[in-house]
């Protein structure tokens, strides 16, 4: 195939954050789509967290799409934990993930941890804080979250620059929590600081 050149990386970054959004004019997708009900949304300004609740059974799979998600500091790693009960309680214990990231220069960035307190959606390369470089965006799926017998999955993809030189990033990656606790929130925050600005929103997704 052809050489994926700096101005296809920025072709495909526009495209992803126009399909996170649900922009007029975004390229179409290849196959049958499950369709998705827009539940919530969020825009953050000097947001310490992005908070979506009251998630239930009335779906079994819940989309998260994040559009440009700013950190204040450089190379910030972006975060997610999920709440439970009616607080609800955001928890701190017993996430597993791990990353498939390949940077502009072919460099491989896998990572992973194991019983920590977040699922990472950056990976190893923390994501730059200039505005002109749009942050962080994405989507992250999660499977089955109102479950009480299972313990509670998730996928998710993403496009940056970041870490090591400013690199473009494109990320994919997947996570666990090991508790098969009912999920009825879910958490969006860097690690070392607010974020700036960005634009959030929740989805169901159905069936039929």
């Amino acid at each position: 195939g052809s050489l994926l050149t700096s101005t296809k990386m920025t072709q495909l970054y526009d495209n992803f954050t126009a399909l996170a959004e649900g922009a007029s004019g975004a390229p179409a997708m290849a196959g049958k789509q499950s369709a998705l009900t827009l539940l919530a949304s969020a825009t953050a300004s000097a947001s310490a967290a992005i908070d979506f609740t009251d998630i239930n059974g009335t779906y079994d799979e819940y989309e998260i799409h994040i559009v440009n998600a700013l950190p204040t500091n450089d190379n910030d790693s972006l975060y997610l934990r999920v709440g439970t009960g009616g607080g609800p309680t955001y928890e701190t214990t017993l996430y597993y993930w791990s990353t498939q990231d390949t940077d502009t220069a072919g460099t491989e960035l896998n990572a992973g941890g194991g019983n920590v307190g977040f699922i990472n959606l950056s990976g190893s390369a923390g994501v730059d804080s200039v505005a002109s470089n749009a942050g962080y965006s994405g989507v992250v799926r999660c499977f089955n979250p109102a479950s009480v017998s299972i313990d509670k999955g998730f996928t998710y993809s993403g496009v940056f620059f970041g870490g090591s030189g400013d690199q473009f990033h494109n990320l994919h990656g997947a996570g666990m929590r090991d508790s098969a606790t009912a999920v009825t929130a879910f958490r969006l925050f860097y690690a070392a600081n607010n974020i700036v600005s960005g634009k959030f929103y929740l989805y169901g997704v159905r069936k039929s």
